[in-house]
């Protein structure tokens, strides 16, 4: 049997830990382990990655040569002892230090929180409380400050930049030129 196959099949017998969660490998879906439960999602819709690659080129662009933009990769949030079961997340967009993601590579391992700088996650109608407390607490339990937030609008998508680590002040991308700032994407704190 597939891997993908008895994951399916196992998704509510079985609590993963990370590494448990890393070996599988890739799957043919999108999934986040929370709390050692596979969370499955669905595919990104044509808006979502229009918005997660226009925030990307805007990201990239403004990074110094020692620092790199990653899409949809898994982030090992340590919040719990390796032998537990774990949470990992697969944020929109991630910006770490190359040294980082080279040495984790070499290592066989996930990206783990204490090493991202900057953390996006694209909110669609279907994930508001997901990405608006779930993940917003997570991420801050895991050591990757939220000291500010933007959001902006394109048709019914909202895009929540969550702030980079170590820093006074909030630096995002600026929301794409075709997407005028608007009042109707909900705050982040509600």
């Amino acid at each position: 049997m597939s891997a993908t196959k008895h994951l399916l099949t196992d998704l509510d017998k079985h609590l993963y830990t990370v590494g448990d969660y890393a070996a599988l490998g890739e799957t043919e879906y999108w999934s986040e382990l929370q709390e050692g439960k596979i969370v499955v999602s669905p595919s990104l819709t044509y808006d979502h990655g229009m918005a997660v690659s226009e925030l990307f080129v805007q990201v990239r662009a403004q990074l110094p040569p020692n620092l790199i933009t990653v899409p949809g990769i898994d982030i090992d949030l340590a919040l719990v002892p390796e032998d537990q079961p774990g949470t990992v997340r697969r944020p929109d967009l991630v910006v770490v230090e190359r040294a980082d993601r080279k040495r984790a590579m070499a290592e066989g391992r996930l990206l783990r929180a204490s090493e991202v700088l900057l953390i996006v996650e694209t909110v669609s109608p279907g994930s508001r409380r997901t990405d608006y407390r779930i993940k917003r607490d997570e991420y801050a339990d895991a050591g990757i400050p939220t000291i500010g937030s933007s959001i902006w609008m394109s048709q019914s998508r909202c895009w929540h930049a969550i702030s980079p680590r170590n820093s006074a002040t909030s630096t995002t991308a600026k929301p794409p030129a075709s997407s005028p700032r608007t009042s109707q994407c909900r705050s982040p704190s509600t």
